[in-house]
């Protein structure tokens, strides 16, 4: 059972059935908001569900005469790929099926740019809800706390996030990869906004840094030599 604000269901009270895979489509959100490939991962879980089958059931939920899938979508994924006909899932409503989904992947590792695309949709599926269903969905916590305690992420990273792609898509494309932090990128962009350079400071400490960390094996005269050979 999940507990506190946003506890929506009750994975005890829903009952295991087997329904063909070709019946399960996966959740429209699901792709957008986690993205990353985990290549290496997704080849281990291949492994373990030849090797012992589907530990834990799918979590889905009716929609017509198919199924919308909630938990499990690597999984499915798989299943896919060894084209099993039936698989067992476990059946529950859709109300608040976006909170669900989020709920669901709360303790998978993520990226940063995975939480945050967590955060936008879940803020804006909380928007499009009636006062009525928010007041029951939060339980007096507050609209910002929830949708933060819901993701992981913290306000000041998603602060950092907006700013630098507002100003500087080829960075935040960095940060998107994993290159450099969301308060790094912050910084580097608010210099730039300032007319600093602090890349050009960066990159000149690490070079201070390494230069001292060989100072007891390299000797003044061949740096200078390094330099004058670079330089000539």
């Amino acid at each position: 059972t999940f507990e506190g604000a946003g506890s929506v269901y009750s994975l005890e009270k829903n009952k295991i059935v087997s329904i063909p895979t070709k019946n399960i489509k996966p959740h429209p959100l699901n792709s957008s908001i986690y993205s990353s490939v985990r290549y290496g991962e997704d080849e281990e879980l291949k492994l373990s569900i030849e090797r012992d089958g589907l530990l834990e059931p799918l979590a889905v939920f009716k929609e017509g005469s198919n199924y919308t899938l909630l938990s499990g979508h690597r999984r499915f994924k798989v299943i896919q790929s060894l084209k099993w006909e039936y698989v067992d899932c476990r059946i529950i409503d859709n109300d608040f099926d976006v909170i669900k989904l989020i709920q669901f992947n709360k303790y998978r590792e993520k990226t940063i740019i995975e939480k945050r695309s967590e955060l936008r949709e879940l803020k804006n599926y909380l928007k499009s809800l009636t006062q009525k269903q928010r007041s029951r969905l939060l339980e007096g916590v507050k609209f910002q706390d929830f949708i933060y305690n819901e993701t992981g992420l913290n306000r000041q990273t998603n602060f950092h996030l907006d700013f630098v792609e507002e100003n500087d898509k080829e960075l935040f494309e960095d940060v998107s990869l994993g290159k450099i932090s969301p308060s790094k990128a912050y910084e580097i962009v608010k210099s730039k906004l300032n007319g600093e350079d602090i890349q050009y400071d960066s990159t000149m400490s690490d070079v201070k840094r390494k230069i001292k960390s060989l100072s007891g094996v390299i000797p003044r005269e061949k740096w200078i030599d390094l330099i004058n050979d670079i330089y000539d």
